[in-house]
């Protein structure tokens, strides 16, 4: 009966092993089953991230075009303004001419008559106003957007 025991005993411990074993493998499984709902969150959480990162950038350029073609509209207006005030130092021109000639005339000096003077250096002023506003560049926006 004795070694009966003994081989009862080897059984008992060769079960106990084997329990142990199912017990760490039961123990990786939760793990993994953790790791696995982990995982599953985070890629959710991740496309998520990735369709507000889209949104965003939809909108940042829907406000770039906007603000682009307000600056295109006021960009026209002033060009329309410069157009229009071209025409002025010509006409300034023409009747400094013939200011000078009506001077010239009576034999006295231009100058001597009322507001040519003025006039004249009011032509120049917006000669030269007129070439800025037309030489004027806007701002290189390419150097923003890198």
């Amino acid at each position: 009966m004795k070694p009966d025991v003994k081989r009862i005993l080897t059984k008992l411990s060769e079960n106990k092993v084997e329990l142990a074993t199912q017990k760490i493998d039961l123990a990786i499984t939760d793990d993994l089953f953790k790791m696995l709902n982990q995982g599953k969150e985070g890629l959710k959480t991740l496309e998520k991230i990735q369709k507000q990162q889209e949104f965003n950038d939809g909108q940042i350029i829907q406000n770039i075009m906007q603000v682009i073609k307000k600056g295109d509209s006021e960009a026209d207006k002033i060009n329309r303004l410069i157009d229009k005030l071209q025409k002025l130092p010509m006409q300034i021109a023409n009747i400094l001419d013939k200011a000078e000639r009506s001077a010239k005339d009576l034999g006295v000096a231009p100058k001597a008559i009322t507001d040519y003077s003025e006039l004249d250096k009011l032509y120049e002023k917006l000669e030269s106003g007129i070439k800025v506003a037309n030489d004027f560049r806007y701002s290189d926006l390419e150097r923003f957007v890198k």
